[in-house]
């Protein structure tokens, strides 16, 4: 399991962040590919818009025009001619205004004006038809008339408005690769001019005159949106991608290093005995003798010194190495104790904190008796600890495991009780022997009414359970005897001993005294 492990590690290292920045650079494509494809719609949307709009303008602004000079087809040249001669010298973008009878110009600004100049009114050159009223946009030899025919057919006005250069000028994109077309009866007009060749557009958007004239605007694009025209002509959105992408990269990479390299320290530090097993007694309440120890980790580093359990057992339950380290302890304590094997009182309690990790298999029922075998004791009870802190699932392995536990005498204690998850089906579930109450209560013991009155609870649940308890965090012989006055079973803190190492504490005289001749 440890070789797989360095394998995982190893591969994880090396491979993960270039992972994890691919994926970041996937997404983050998609979502910049997107974000471009609803600019480019958007943009196409307000460009018909605003396109539609100045050409509906144009047409209705002519129409208007044309309306207000109806009252000059009735009347003599003479009399009209000035004022038609004002108005188009007034309108920069209308080049000359002719009234016609039959057809034929009787009176215009225009003096160069011949009866072959004007347009007819045919299927091939009308480019906007009237809807309800008879005016025509005309396009006929590259230029653009207004032809207004009057109630007396004979009688129209012809408004010369120069060019279509009027319309190209509408017709200019907003951004390059854009193509606008306005799509006439009979004519596609692009800002280059008339055209019969189809144009290919991509994310094209048609729209009608909003005045519903008979008239359309297309937009589009002649490149299609995809990497190579994002990385050409939307190099902004991708560098962002890139730039996370990168980011992405370099914050994996650093905390897979960082990672990797505390599970390899401390799969080294196990590995090289520099996780070492410390003790700390636990005292019968009502006689004060010592009934049993429970085993700490401490690692010595040896560039760091002394480093508490709180540092390191979190990166060894995250890497899998809670497992291995937890049998360490096993063996250091198993073969501390052999030392004594038959001086040891009967029914000493040793208890190891055990891990999730360590309950998904019956490889803990093979360690404790292997740790039995070594000691050369079996009448040491071992109390495999499990926390309130890490939920164990109730499965069919979880039974059947703390069954071999107990067929094996060895007790079940709920440490941090209170602190938890305080699942109290665990009471149940697996057969708790013990509860260890946590040292935040034992703590506020004369000072906090709160937590005293907690406390007195979880007592109280241990004996209306008939489970055993045992108290952490002694500090003061005020907790020691509130706690032996409530029928606490064991109490364990700094006011008894304090954890030292496993050789000195076979070695201090609390122990030495519990041995037998």
């Amino acid at each position: 399991m440890t070789r797989f492990r360095s394998k995982h590690f190893a591969v994880l290292r090396k491979f993960y962040p270039l992972f994890m920045s691919v994926i970041i650079g996937v997404v983050g494509y998609m979502f910049a590919y997107f974000y471009t494809y609803n600019q480019q719609q958007t943009l196409t949307v307000n460009t018909n818009h605003i396109t539609l709009g100045k050409i509906d303008n144009l047409y209705t602004s002519l129409r208007s025009l044309s309306i207000a000079m109806n009252a000059f087809i009735t009347i003599d040249c003479e009399v009209a001619k000035p004022g038609l001669q004002e108005i188009v010298t007034r309108l920069p973008n209308i080049r000359a205004i002719t009234l016609l009878k039959d057809n034929k110009p009787f009176c215009s600004t225009n003096e160069h004006l011949k009866p072959s100049d004007i347009p007819p009114i045919t299927s091939d050159n009308v480019a906007i038809e009237p809807r309800s009223f008879n005016s025509y946009l005309i396009l006929w030899n590259n230029q653009l008339y207004f032809k207004q025919i009057a109630h007396d057919k004979n009688m129209n006005l012809l408004i010369d408005v120069g060019h279509y250069q009027v319309l190209k000028d509408i017709l200019v994109p907003r951004t390059p690769f854009q193509v606008i077309m306005l799509k006439l009866k009979n004519h596609v007009i692009t800002e280059h001019g008339i055209t019969d060749t189809p144009i290919k557009l991509y994310q094209s958007i048609t729209e009608r005159s909003f005045r519903n004239y008979n008239f359309y605007v297309k937009t589009g694009y002649t490149v299609r949106l995809d990497f190579f025209s994002m990385v050409k002509y939307h190099p902004i959105p991708l560098l962002i991608v890139l730039f996370a992408s990168i980011i992405a990269y370099v914050l994996t990479h650093w905390f897979i290093r960082n990672v990797a390299n505390a599970y390899y320290e401390l799969q080294s530090a196990i590995k090289n005995g520099h996780i070492k097993a410390y003790a700390q007694p636990l005292i019968y309440s009502h006689s004060g003798q010592l009934s049993g120890l429970e085993i700490l980790a401490r690692w010595h580093h040896p560039k760091f010194g002394l480093i508490n359990p709180d540092t390191f057992i979190q990166v060894a339950e995250e890497t899998g190495l809670i497992i291995q380290l937890t049998q360490t302890l096993f063996k250091q304590v198993a073969t501390t104790l052999a030392d004594y094997a038959d001086r040891l009182p009967d029914q000493l309690h040793v208890g190891f904190n055990i891990s999730r990790e360590h309950c998904k298999s019956l490889q803990l029922v093979e360690d404790c008796k292997k740790f039995l075998v070594q000691a050369k004791n079996k009448t040491i009870i071992l109390v495999i600890e499990i926390t309130e802190r890490q939920l164990i699932e109730v499965t069919d392995m979880t039974t059947k495991l703390f069954k071999e536990l107990h067929e094996l005498n060895a007790k079940i204690a709920l440490d941090d009780f209170g602190v938890g998850n305080s699942n109290l089906s665990y009471l149940n579930n697996f057969a708790i022997d013990y509860l260890k109450i946590d040292r935040s209560f034992v703590g506020h013991i004369g000072s906090d009414a709160l937590s005293k009155n907690i406390l007195d609870s979880i007592i109280e649940i241990t004996q209306a359970c008939n489970i055993e308890s045992c108290a952490e965090g002694v500090e003061t012989e005020e907790q020691a005897l509130y706690l032996k006055e409530k029928g606490v079973t064991y109490q364990q803190g700094y006011y008894y001993l304090e954890p030292i190492a496993i050789e000195d504490f076979v070695q201090h005289p609390m122990f030495q005294k519990c041995l037998r001749p």
